[in-house]
């Protein structure tokens, strides 16, 4: 899974036929966890509601998601085209509550 944040909202690329990818089809209610320091002892909890995208534009049109992407991209050996092919399956999330600690 590869995410970006586009204001509230979040943009997930995933592989088709992933686990999560279909838990998110079957569970569209979502906690997003994410450290918020180095060592993981903060962390923020996104409450989301998640759904399939159609509409959401591939990934070498997104310049932020391939700036925050492009290293990981490359240590996987792949290029933008390769990124696109193999997580196609696109999901959008989009907020429902915060928790923290």
């Amino acid at each position: 899974m590869w995410f970006v944040r586009e204001g509230d909202t979040t943009l997930v690329c995933g592989r088709p036929g992933a686990r999560t990818v279909a838990h998110f089809a079957a569970h569209p209610k979502v906690a997003f966890h994410l450290n918020t320091d180095k060592e993981g002892g903060s962390v923020t909890v996104l409450v989301r509601e998640a759904a399939a995208d159609p509409n959401f534009p591939p990934a070498p049109k997104m310049p932020a998601h391939l700036k925050k992407c492009r290293k990981g991209i490359r240590e996987l050996k792949m290029t933008p085209e390769d990124f696109v092919k193999n997580y196609s399956a696109e999901i959008r999330i989009n907020p429902l509550g915060l928790r923290g600690w």
